[in-house]
């Protein structure tokens, strides 16, 4: 039972190994400092993915104090070895089970297909472990990114677009079924 209630608690049972991340030729990794990914972003996009945070060092102690709340993970085009986006998970309701989406794509690496298939690739993870899946952006352009793998408005607040996705969103998704490979169900938290 403590099992179950740390694995809703916080996202410290949440390992991008135990979900085997790999797929094809992308990765998810977890974010490390050396890996100098705020360069890699304009720094106004970047500050909108983590606004009290705008250097490497500073993201990387918000992670450490945060922990068990907050994760980043970086996708990784494999056979060229870019780094094409971002991901950060933070736990927003620990009762229903509720987990803040939050992202950005490297514009210099953008491959639309390849960071689709790397975001429903941790979607599918998020909700095997049991996590509902939310977001919000502050623009249409990255709500319409995200429309496009199956997530619906479900609120508008102090000028962000709030979403939510579940399975079967993602599943009719128009990426989704476009896609060459079907995400491995098999997969176990």
């Amino acid at each position: 039972m403590k099992e179950a209630r740390l694995r809703f608690n916080s996202l410290s049972a949440f390992d991008p190994e135990s979900f085997l991340f790999t797929h094809g030729s992308l990765r998810w990794l977890k974010y490390e400092p050396t890996m100098k990914i705020v360069s890699q972003f304009n720094i106004l996009d970047w500050l909108e993915i983590m606004p009290f945070a705008n250097s490497d060092e500073e993201v990387f102690n918000f992670l450490e104090s945060a922990r068990d709340y907050a994760k980043m993970y970086i996708l990784e085009d494999v056979a060229s070895r870019r780094f094409l986006g971002v991901c950060l998970l933070i736990v927003a309701n620990t009762r229903k089970h509720t987990v803040n989406l939050h992202g950005g794509i490297i514009s210099q690496n953008y491959s639309p297909f390849k960071c689709c298939s790397g975001l429903l690739k941790m979607i599918e993870a998020l909700m095997k472990c049991g996590w509902n899946v939310r977001s919000h952006s502050k623009t249409l352009r990255a709500y319409r990114f995200l429309k496009s793998i199956g997530f619906r408005i479900c609120g508008y607040y102090n000028g962000l677009i709030y979403s939510y996705v579940n399975q079967n969103l993602m599943h009719l998704s128009p990426i989704y079924r476009r896609m060459s490979y079907p995400i491995d169900n098999s997969t176990t938290c």
